[in-house]
């Protein structure tokens, strides 16, 4: 977490925020979360497998809605054109 979502101080500490006080732990487990969740699309990504598109894109959209990062969304934008792709070689 690069700040605290209550007084947006940069790097507010590690379970607590310190110079507000706001428990950060709940929302440090929601960005591990949505990492783990890019990980995860990510090696489906890796194994050039045209089937775990689908997988992959299903993990980067619930990444998503925990958090918002460009990462996530350029991974969707090039999976969402290689199933363009995928679906055009198959027609």
């Amino acid at each position: 977490m690069l700040r605290c979502p209550n007084c947006r101080v940069q790097n507010p500490g590690t379970s607590c925020c310190r110079r507000c006080g706001m428990e950060l732990v709940a929302l440090q487990n929601i960005e591990t979360k949505a990492k783990n969740l890019v990980l995860c699309a990510l090696t489906l990504l890796l194994q050039e497998n045209p089937r775990n598109l689908d997988y992959a894109r299903h993990f980067l959209l619930q990444a998503c809605k925990l958090q918002q990062d460009s990462l996530s969304t350029i991974l969707l934008e090039f999976i969402n054109t290689r199933l363009a792709v995928v679906t055009t070689e198959l027609s």
